[in-house]
């Protein structure tokens, strides 16, 4: 079966996880190239653990996850934005949101402003009203050359299949994702509603490419429909992984289209 490629940069993470459970070190010694959807997950073993990090040989490679793990590094005339935390207050998200909305240099690109501001703040949203977390991580990178941008967002919080179960729905992992992005609602009608919004506007206005892993589950959304992934137990994680990757030469849209 071929796999979509951001799907296939969250199997790359979640072998480099399964090598770490079982070695207890994360190699990453013939790496080349890393993708946001790879790294953000394998961010917090680097973080925990950096004595059993065993990092790229390839020294391009190895910079820039150096680099993109300082959150102290400016993105300024940069195609990239760091990996930095989300702090626990909302109020207090403007900076790292700020460093998101740099990156599209020109406005008319990824949907024009307001769609692309809208992405970045419909997710980080999210994490704040539903995820509980005690870590939230996001970063984003640019690829002028392949023609798009990636926006990658990581919590620690509670899952999406867990939400339903805590509810009293009985959906299997990749099927409550599927539902919560279908609209339907565990909490005051707002996040299965939210994410549905969302997920149009992406898919439909931005012909953009959204992946979800929560728990054990995963779904993978494009125009043409969704691709429901159960993940083991090894597979899994403890939160929810969202990437969005949309094309640079998307046409501005009025994201009152797509908002319900």
């Amino acid at each position: 079966m071929t796999h979509p490629d951001l799907v296939k940069e969250f199997i790359e993470a979640v072998n480099y996880k399964s090598d770490f459970v079982k070695n207890g070190t994360l190699d990453l010694s013939e790496m080349q190239f890393i993708f946001p959807t790879t790294l953000l997950p394998l961010s917090e073993i680097i973080i925990n653990n950096n004595d059993k990090y065993i990092p790229p040989k390839s020294y391009p490679a190895a910079n820039y996850i150096e680099t993109v793990m300082n959150p102290s590094s400016s993105n300024l005339m940069k195609t990239y934005v760091p990996i930095v935390s989300l702090p626990k207050n909302y109020r207090d998200s403007d900076e790292p949101m700020k460093k998101i909305f740099a990156m599209q240099r020109n406005k008319d690109h990824f949907g024009g402003e307001s769609a692309f501001k809208y992405v970045v703040s419909e997710l980080v949203d999210n994490i704040y009203q539903h995820s509980r977390f005690t870590r939230a991580l996001i970063m984003g990178q640019r690829f002028d050359a392949k023609g798009f941008i990636d926006l990658s967002f990581y919590d620690n919080g509670i899952t999406i299949p867990e939400t339903f179960r805590e509810k009293g729905f009985g959906h299997e992992a990749s099927h409550a994702i599927r539902e919560a992005l279908n609209g339907v609602s565990t909490k005051d009608n707002d996040r299965g509603f939210g994410l549905r919004t969302s997920l149009n506007l992406f898919t439909t206005g931005l012909g953009a490419e959204f992946f979800i892993a929560s728990g054990n589950g995963a779904v993978f959304s494009d125009n043409k429909g969704n691709e429901l992934y159960r993940l083991t137990e090894d597979a899994g994680i403890k939160g929810t992984l969202i990437t969005i990757r949309i094309p640079k030469i998307t046409p501005k849209i009025d994201i009152y289209d797509y908002v319900e």
